[in-house]
């Protein structure tokens, strides 16, 4: 049999041990907690990218052409810096999913037609210079095909945003589920 002081110090070594285990499920708990709102966050960055990607390929196609069309280099404006921005969020785009290699296929497939895209857009450019500041028949000729790789990168965008909107979903559900399992009443 233990003596009152024996008692006592099996209570307190008792206690400490609860303590500790409680302090390192906490731990886990809040580094749990981190990473899935990490990862929610992260899904509504890329989607803000994907948005601006949109935004920027219209930019540089609006800009074009009213430079076309008024023959005022002041249109060029938005061109100029879509076709700076274009690049630098899709690298930002890729470093956010390198660790889903199925949605880096998918960018990878994007970042093809953004650049099939903007090829178009300065081939136009250059022929549209070249042909006397007029329209020219290779300009009419890859109308089609361009408007067509357009009409890709729009859809293949809202593609992208509904994929992250479902991922999106998945993890404020598991945070959700992970808040109410910390919950106590």
């Amino acid at each position: 049999m233990l003596s009152v002081k024996g008692k006592i110090r099996s209570g307190y070594v008792l206690a400490f041990l609860l303590l500790l285990v409680s302090y390192f499920l906490i731990f886990h708990t809040i580094g749990k907690l981190n990473k899935e709102s990490d990862m929610v966050t992260r899904n509504l960055v890329v989607m803000n990218r994907l948005e601006s990607l949109r935004g920027d390929i219209t930019e540089a196609e609006t800009g074009l052409r009213g430079y076309v069309i008024t023959n005022d280099i002041r249109f060029l404006q938005p061109y100029h810096t879509a076709r700076q921005r274009i690049p630098k969020v899709m690298d930002e785009l890729h470093q956010l999913s390198d660790d889903n290699p199925q949605q880096v296929k998918r960018l990878d497939t994007l970042d093809f037609l953004l650049k099939r895209r903007l090829g178009f857009l300065s081939q136009g450019f250059i022929n549209f210079q070249q042909g006397g500041f007029k329209i020219t028949p290779q300009m009419r000729e890859d109308r089609e095909l361009s408007k067509n790789v357009m009409d890709s990168i729009r859809l293949f965008i809202n593609k992208l945003e509904k994929i992250e909107e479902q991922m999106g979903q998945q993890r404020q559900s598991s945070l959700s589920r992970f808040f109410s399992g910390t919950e106590t009443t």
